[in-house]
């Protein structure tokens, strides 16, 4: 590129065409080319910026440039906002000083450029485009055919940039002209149409996997309540062998005010991120001290003050204590509500020997997953009517499939049942 534009920037050049099918990367705001040196320890010095790309597109001065560009985030440098993407690019390429234009990017700026057995599906789309065209065709009739190749592909959405007439062409495409790009790319009218039988044979099967994964592995907001309200039912639903020694009181909620210890389960959210539940912690900013060094005010130093400075440049700081906010979690927030998220559970002793229970059951979940946190604790005596109250230091966590899903309540009950049975055996010895 630089020998062109070396050779050619003081003719005059109607046109020029600029043609990237390869690898390419995001770096910030800047779309870098990958050549086939490309190392990833070096990767500026090895790589092609898109900037330095246009500049020297520039200093040619073509009055039409067309520029392709068949990469992963091709679309990176002048696509900042999807919802404005047409205009923004056009002022983003006049502010290069390109002017009349077509720009032609096989993905957008978050997006991966997808490849066949034999092409990538954008550079397929641009012969299937050309073989498909008889007689003059322009620049505008391509990007259309190729807009209607990606209509059902949303995975990769090219981008273009048109500032011009409308009316430049591509040229006249005849037989000789296809005869051309199919000796050249070793492709048969046959073999082309076996082509985009492939591509469109990986879609289906795509298509169909994940239409299974999505029956296997998710579920929808009524299957969730209906599962809530059943888990609701089991768990309160305690045999003779509980019931013979405690009363069973219930309470469920949707709001997590007032469950104990809250803040644990705030910071499990947060390290739990990638599971990706319907909750997120919850922040309150806490003010920590700490010592820092503070300059005195300038009018308030003495001759003598400044002079020492420069020997000592802290003698015009005082040490100062500080406080600074930080933020702190103190809970968790639901970002989708449903009932019976918190099940509360006491269990009043029928005999005096025995203390009250407390168990608190917190059901997380997003639209795969299900995440029960629950808590028991015996509760001491204060006098014949109070107790104290439920500190929940201890949470137990039960991560499960939706499909699994009518295993939990059986499984926390006998967890929680085994340990009663072992507490009720400790008053006794």
């Amino acid at each position: 590129m630089e020998k062109l534009s070396t050779k050619y920037k003081n003719e005059e050049v109607e046109e020029l065409i600029f043609y990237f099918s390869g690898h390419g990367e995001k770096e910030g705001d800047e779309f870098l080319y990958l050549p086939s040196d490309f190392d990833p320890h070096k990767k500026l010095g090895t790589s092609i910026s898109n900037d330095r790309i246009d500049t020297l597109i520039k200093e040619i001065s073509p009055k039409l440039t067309i520029k392709v560009v068949d990469a992963c985030h091709s679309g990176t440098t002048y696509v900042k906002n999807q919802d404005n993407t047409q205009k923004i690019l056009e002022k983003a390429a006049a502010k290069k000083g390109l002017n009349s234009l077509y720009f032609l990017f096989s993905s957008g700026s978050q997006e991966y450029s997808y490849a066949g057995s034999d092409f990538s599906h954008f550079t397929e789309s641009f012969l299937t485009a050309i073989l498909e065209s008889h007689g003059e065709t322009g620049y505008l009739d391509i990007i259309n055919r190729i807009k209607d190749f990606f209509i059902t592909n949303k995975n990769q959405t090219p981008h273009f940039i048109q500032q011009g007439t409308g009316t430049e062409k591509i040229g006249n495409i005849n037989e000789e002209t296809k005869n051309l790009i199919n000796k050249a790319f070793g492709l048969s009218d046959e073999e082309h149409k076996t082509s985009l039988q492939n591509i469109s044979s990986t879609f289906d099967q795509l298509l169909q996997k994940i239409q299974e994964k999505t029956t296997s592995e998710c579920f929808k907001e009524e299957d969730l309540g209906i599962f809530l309200d059943k888990f609701k039912t089991d768990i309160n639903n305690w045999d003779s062998s509980i019931t013979n020694f405690f009363t069973p009181e219930y309470s469920s909620k949707t709001s997590p005010e007032g469950v104990p210890n809250c803040e644990y389960l705030g910071s499990w959210l947060e390290d739990n991120k990638e599971i990706c539940l319907f909750a997120e912690p919850e922040y309150s900013i806490e003010y920590i001290e700490t010592s820092q060094y503070v300059q005195k005010p300038f009018q308030s130093l003495s001759s003598a003050e400044i002079l020492a400075s420069c020997n000592d440049p802290l003698s015009i700081y005082n040490l100062e204590i500080i406080k600074k906010p930080h933020n702190k979690i103190c809970g968790f927030l639901y970002t989708h509500n449903t009932g019976n998220n918190i099940i509360s559970i006491k269990l009043s002793p029928k005999y005096e020997i025995l203390n009250p229970v407390c168990i608190y059951i917190v059901s997380f979940y997003s639209n795969k997953n299900i995440v029960i946190h629950y808590s028991h604790e015996e509760l001491k005596k204060i006098n014949w009517e109070k107790h104290s109250l439920p500190k929940c230091e201890e949470w137990y966590t039960v991560i499960a499939n939706f499909n699994v899903k009518d295993s939990i309540s059986t499984s926390i009950q006998r967890n929680i049942t085994n340990w009663l049975l072992s507490l009720i055996n400790r008053k006794i010895r």
